[in-house]
């Protein structure tokens, strides 16, 4: 009697994941600006699976690597996070080091753009270690240079520095990575109110970026250059770099930098005095920094509706929108933005007439002000609470 073979059910399903990645691998190119909503529901339902097997796991890996810097700008936060932890699982048990440098890294980089700047810090400098052993020169300085945006978040501009010049250090002239760098040297110039110098950065790393041709990396370089200019009083032209960038990350599907563009637009149009556009920009921030987690640019955008409700004297609104941005920047531990919204928050219960509250608001202001006596607005916020 002839015996019949019994299929092997494990075997063809870890073929059928296999397959269903290469699929996938070959839907994205590898210079895909972004990810359409359908592309990333398919990203994630395949490394449902191909995240359970090591016999996937090179593919994965694969799929994990070219995705995530694009799941990361269509917003995805908490989500994305669970498939890069698993990665970084698998990357260690398989003992593939650049991958494990690579999704550090990117581990890394989502954390920053949640503020959560402690663990951001562990696995930013897990990953330079890791770079350090292969000796990867590029993802050495990759990862130096998000490490300098982390400290320039953080207003440590001399540490922000030190990162972006040994990025420099051991990049070849010709590596695009160069303007990474500079722009981290760019936003402590313009921190420390050197309006030119920081303007001749960004634009040299705007050069650098075009002849790379990344959009996204154009945009955010133009978004920088608006910055310097509206702190230059040129408001046209920061309007005008402003409105590119925004129309270069609407393309690419990029919402957090979306938000930064209309939030520091918002900024433009508040000190020309158009209000009305003003809080209509602000509003659609605050919803895209909500949508990404991003609890820094929210309070900064709460903080600046607070601002716009001054100047129309709806105290209440002003009140409460300063109590939402102390109650964020507490969080976050940022000395500066807390002062800075405690000050907004007493001039608002002063238009209140609650004329106690506000002086308990402006003292506790000032029992914190010299933390930030290295900070460039130090002495005028403190004019300010003395007044």
């Amino acid at each position: 009697m002839d015996h019949e073979l019994t299929p092997d059910y494990g075997n063809m399903f870890e073929g059928y994941i296999a397959q269903s990645v290469q699929t996938t691998l070959r839907s994205i190119p590898a210079d895909a600006h972004y990810l359409a909503q359908e592309e990333r529901d398919r990203v994630m339902h395949v490394l449902n699976y191909a995240l359970t097997t090591a016999f996937t796991w090179p593919l994965a890996r694969d799929l994990i690597l070219r995705t995530a810097a694009k799941m990361e700008q269509a917003g995805h936060r908490g989500d994305w996070m669970d498939y890069l932890e698993d990665a970084l699982a698998y990357s260690r048990w398989h003992e593939d080091e650049l991958a494990t440098a690579e999704i550090q890294w990117h581990i890394g980089h989502l954390l920053r753009l949640q503020s959560q700047f402690g663990p951001a810090r562990q696995a930013l400098e897990a990953s330079a270690a890791v770079f350090a052993t292969l000796d990867h020169k590029h993802g050495q300085a990759r990862t130096w240079n998000e490490l300098g945006y982390l400290a320039w978040h953080q207003q440590q501009f001399a540490e922000a520095q030190q990162c972006a010049e040994a990025a420099l250090a051991v990049l070849p002239v010709d590596d695009p990575e160069r303007a990474g760098a500079l722009a981290v040297l760019g936003g402590v110039a313009v921190s420390q109110q050197q309006w030119q110098h920081g303007e001749e950065i960004f634009r040299e790393a705007l050069q650098i970026h075009r002849q790379s041709g990344s959009k996204q990396r154009i945009a955010w370089t133009m978004q920088h250059l608006g910055y310097v200019l509206y702190c230059e009083k040129e408001h046209a032209e920061a309007i005008h770099f402003y409105e590119a960038a925004l129309q270069l990350l609407t393309e690419i599907q990029d919402v957090r930098n979306c938000g930064i563009v209309q939030m520091s637009l918002g900024m433009v149009y508040w000190n020309l005095q158009q209000l009305d556009r003003t809080l209509e920009l602000y509003e659609s921030a605050e919803a895209m920094f909500r949508k990404t987690h991003d609890p820094l640019y929210l309070a900064k955008t709460v903080n600046n509706k607070g601002l716009v409700f001054l100047d129309l004297q709806e105290w209440q609104r002003a009140k409460d929108a300063f109590t939402v941005s102390v109650a964020l920047y507490q969080d976050l531990n940022d000395s500066y933005g807390l002062i800075n919204s405690l000050d907004g928050l007493g001039l608002a219960c002063c238009g209140l007439a609650s004329f106690d509250e506000a002086v308990v608001v402006f003292a506790s202001a000032l029992e914190r002000i010299d933390e930030i006596q290295e900070h460039p607005m130090y002495q005028k916020l403190k004019g300010d609470l003395t007044a």
